[in-house]
Parts: C-alpha cells; sequence; structure tokens
C-alpha cells in the first residue's frame, strides 16, 4: 500500500462502548473511526493516520494511559494529538495523563447536548484553530 492509498480518518476514537461510540460518532463532523481496545487503538492509528485520537482511558484490555505510552513512543503517531475523553475527573488521573502526553484531558458530560458541545469545541481546537497553525 502507498501513501497516498492508505485509508485516512480526521479522528480515532478508542471506545470500548458501543453506545457511547455511536453517541460520540452523531457529534462530530469528521470522519471517525473507531477501537474498541489498545491494540486495535495502535493497528487502527497506524493505518489511518489521524489528525487527532480520543482516548477513554477505560478500556478493557488495560489502562488507557498504557495506550497513550504506546502512541507517544510510535514513530509515526507520537506527535498526533491525543485527548482523554473521560467521565471521571479525579485529579491524579488527569494529572497522569497529562505528564503522560496526553494534550488535553476532557470530562465527558452526560447530557447529549453537552456531549455535543465539548466534542464540537475539541473538535475545532484541535483540527481546525490548531492545525491552521
Amino acid at each position: 500500500m502507498t501513501p497516498a492509498d492508505t485509508p485516512r480518518a480526521d479522528i480515532l476514537l478508542v471506545e470500548p462502548d458501543p453506545a457511547e461510540a455511536e453517541l460520540a460518532g452523531r457529534c462530530l463532523r469528521s470522519r471517525v473511526t473507531i477501537a474498541r481496545n489498545a491494540d486495535e487503538a495502535v493497528r487502527l492509528a497506524d493505518a489511518v493516520a489521524p489528525k487527532l485520537v480520543l482516548l477513554n482511558p477505560r478500556l478493557p484490555d488495560g489502562d488507557g494511559t498504557a495506550l497513550l505510552q504506546r502512541l507517544r513512543q510510535h514513530p509515526r503517531l507520537g506527535t498526533t494529538p491525543v485527548v482523554i475523553l473521560s467521565s471521571d475527573n479525579a485529579p491524579a488521573d488527569v494529572a497522569r495523563a497529562l505528564s503522560l502526553g496526553a494534550n488535553s484531558f476532557v470530562v465527558k458530560p452526560v447530557r447529549f447536548e453537552a456531549l455535543r458541545v465539548a466534542l464540537s469545541e475539541v473538535e475545532s481546537y484541535w483540527l481546525d484553530r490548531h492545525a491552521a497553525v
């Protein structure tokens, strides 16, 4: 496969819960690829070269911060922005994610409209404003 043949995704959403992934996908305007676990996330990220990774730190095959570390060490993905998208905002979790290289930490709102607004802001910042800099 040549670089021109490589499929592209704007966002890789790493979310093990199909319902949560569906909701997030409905909130985003960009092309989204969904991974359900860490190994699938690395494989898909390598294949689709996303511009942004949205990562739920609670994964079935381990801690999402281990995936964050794998992404940061990957030769092609090391500088791809990673935003942690979590329902938990424990200060220790936030600090750990940021110290391991997450670009941002967003607490998932419970209500759909609030989730849509939050994801729209993340998408706008990382894919529109930040990418233009």
